[in-house]
């Protein structure tokens, strides 16, 4: 069995070709063989013409013939009349137009047609050599009407003129020659043919002999593997999508990695800091005291935020986190949100600034939606100076209700803005280790709100602070969620 494409294609193409050359090459032979034989009879009738035989004569003697043979043995009668004739042959033909008998030699068994347009096809089967070799030629002038004893038509006697010895040789050798001529050019044409399809496979399989390699390389780890892509057909599409697989994986694992190292870096700072006081009060170098207990008790918390961060982040992706949409208003749980941090806010002197117009009840979930208000308090709060001031806006367009959360902190770059929502991304402005947390308070924000059916966004210059934001549906009269349709009115900052 063969496994290779590129042999396949060969194989196939050559079979085509091949099949393509023999049935080209029959039929031209066929009909060389005809012509030459339709030739050679006019040419024979032509010659022969100046010295037919008188017919009526011949005639006569079949007239005879007949009253004392059947039709079997008037073969015979017709053989012993034509060996008087020279080069020709007599043939009777009825007045239907069949063939009752001729003088051919029985051993040639002839098998005689009589055409419509008054020629005759006659062909003689060679069993040895499993062959028939074929002649067609006019019925000449020549003949005489053969009539019974009631002067009824029997049916017409001709005379064939045949060719001599040598013109029969002459066509043979006629024929070999143009089917050795025929056989050399169907092998050449065979080659040139192979030979083309061999240069186009090569070229059509190169880019997928490529792509496999590609693919077992990164299948062993490799994700740096690329495709050149030189074509615009569906080989080159299919390398423009390995390229695209193989960035999106090299990007997915160059984010696994840099999470694993987050998380192990989130993690091993308020371990270091438990193990360190517990290993001190093992070696009595530090008392039990509340303040111990409460900075343990604090570096647990900060532990349990990040796992249970990163679990909300695990089943957020894997679209397994609990949700509960229903019709509520957003202003309402917007200012339970707020309610909750107003005391810090008043203690460091922030201005809190609310919003909020007549809203439509918005379509999704109300616990949810309070704890991305909180996340985004708690990340505008850690980027806001003592005495700044944090504004808290809501508008509602186009089947939407936008709230935007401002801050008057140092902003973001522009070159930060596209990944403030990534998991454990820092910046020198938003997020930095020195304001604590734990890195994914947005990205926790991201999933939730587009779990459901939201958007989320934020605008920034440095120096100038920044705002975040994030859309939800508008409820339908049937609690069933807006069509989500982010317009350049409803789309989030």
């Amino acid at each position: 069995m063969i496994y290779s494409l590129r042999a396949r294609l060969l194989l196939a193409v050559g079979a085509v070709v091949v099949t393509a050359l023999v049935v080209v090459a029959i039929s031209y032979s066929e009909t060389t063989r005809t012509e030459f034989h339709r030739h050679m009879s006019v040419e024979v009738q032509i010659g022969q013409k100046p010295q037919l035989p008188a017919m009526t004569p011949l005639s006569d003697q079949v007239r005879e013939a007949l009253k004392e043979v059947n039709n079997q043995n008037l073969a015979s009668v017709l053989r012993e009349m034509a060996g008087d004739l020279g080069q020709g042959e007599l043939l009777l033909v009825d007045p239907n137009g069949n063939a009752l008998a001729s003088s051919f030699p029985e051993d040639l068994k002839p098998q005689i047609r009589i055409e419509p347009n008054h020629r005759v096809q006659i062909d003689f089967i060679d069993e040895e050599a499993g062959s028939t070799n074929r002649m067609v030629m006019g019925l000449a002038d020549s003949f005489a009407p053969v009539r019974d004893e009631l002067g009824g038509l029997v049916g017409n006697l001709y005379y064939l003129p045949m060719p001599e010895e040598e013109a029969i040789d002459n066509e043979e050798a006629f024929l070999g020659s143009v089917n050795r001529r025929l056989i050399v050019l169907a092998g050449v044409a065979s080659i040139l043919a192979l030979a083309f399809a061999a240069v186009a496979t090569r070229k059509i399989l190169r880019p997928v002999e490529e792509l496999t390699q590609a693919v077992y390389h990164m299948s062993q780890g490799d994700l740096g593997q690329r495709v050149a892509n030189v074509s615009k057909d569906e080989i080159g599409q299919l390398a423009n999508a390995f390229n695209n697989m193989a960035d999106n994986l090299q990007s997915l694992e160059r984010q696994r990695r840099n999470m694993v190292n987050d998380a192990a870096h989130e993690l091993r700072t308020p371990l270091n800091n438990i193990r360190g006081q517990l290993e001190a009060i093992q070696d009595q170098l530090l008392e039990p005291n509340k303040a111990v207990i409460d900075s343990l008790h604090e570096d647990a918390a900060t532990l349990t935020r990040v796992v249970s961060d990163l679990q909300m982040l695990a089943l957020a992706e894997a679209d397994r986190l609990s949700i509960e949409p229903t019709r509520f208003a957003i202003d309402e749980e917007i200012g339970s949100a707020v309610a909750g941090f107003r005391t810090v806010l008043k203690s460091r002197k922030i201005q809190l600034d609310l919003s909020f117009p007549s809203l439509a009840p918005v379509f999704g979930d109300p616990q949810r939606t309070r704890q991305v208000v909180c996340n985004l308090l708690e990340n505008a709060m850690k980027h806001t100076p003592d005495g700044g001031r944090i504004e808290v806006s809501a508008a509602q367009a186009a089947g939407f209700v936008v709230v935007r959360l401002g801050d008057n902190g140092p902003g973001i770059g522009p070159e930060h803005l596209d990944h403030v929502f990534e998991r454990f991304y820092r910046t020198d402005y938003a997020r930095t280790s020195g304001t604590g947390g734990s890195g994914l308070g947005l990205a926790i924000v991201k999933q939730l709100v587009e779990a459901m059916d939201g958007r989320v966004g934020v605008r920034s210059e440095p120096g100038r602070g920044a705002v975040f934001s994030f859309t939800l549906p508008i409820a339908r009269s049937e609690s069933v969620p807006a069509q989500q349709q982010v317009t350049e009115e409803t789309k989030p900052l």
